[in-house]
Parts: C-alpha cells; structure tokens; sequence
C-alpha cells in the first residue's frame, strides 16, 4: 500500500514537472526497513486462557460467560483494602 502511493505521487511529479517545463526533483531513496532479518523474541510468559462457556438465561436469552460464579463470588467476597494499606504498599 505504502509503495504504491509511493509510485503514484513520483508519477503525479513526472506530470507536473511535463507541465511546466522544469524538471522533476529527483526522488529520495526508499529507506531500508531496519531488522527485517531479525527473528521476535518469543520467550515471553502465557497468560492462562480462561474457559468460555455459552448459557441461556431464565428468559432465554444468550450470554457468555469467561468465569466461573465460583471465581467471580470469591472476588466479590474479597474486602477491598483501606486506603492506608494502599498507600503504604505504593
């Protein structure tokens, strides 16, 4: 994509440049995409992928679900820490 606006604007030059009699500025040379040779860097931690499961509601609508009641009732349960704590650990 990029190389063909690239060779479309060097054509709208050549036209303008045929227009008005001067000549067309010389175009700069496309600049080398640097680390095409090299390989990513692969070794980073995964992420446990968590269970998606289908339901239909009492009125038989459909949702998604990616947790378990289970987890979200134990986070939920949790008591948010007082300000003081926080600030402390920060």
């Amino acid at each position: 994509m990029y190389e063909a606006k690239l060779k479309e604007e060097e054509r709208l030059r050549e036209e303008e440049a045929k227009r008005t009699g001067k000549a067309a500025p010389a175009s700069k040379a496309a600049p080398k995409k640097a680390g095409k040779d090299e390989k990513p860097v692969l070794d980073v931690p995964k992420l446990p992928i968590p269970q998606v499961t289908f339901f239909l509601s009492e009125i038989g609508n459909k949702y998604v679900r990616e947790r378990s009641f289970d987890e979200l009732a134990a986070r939920m349960m949790e008591a948010p820490a007082a300000e003081g704590e926080e600030k402390q650990a920060d």
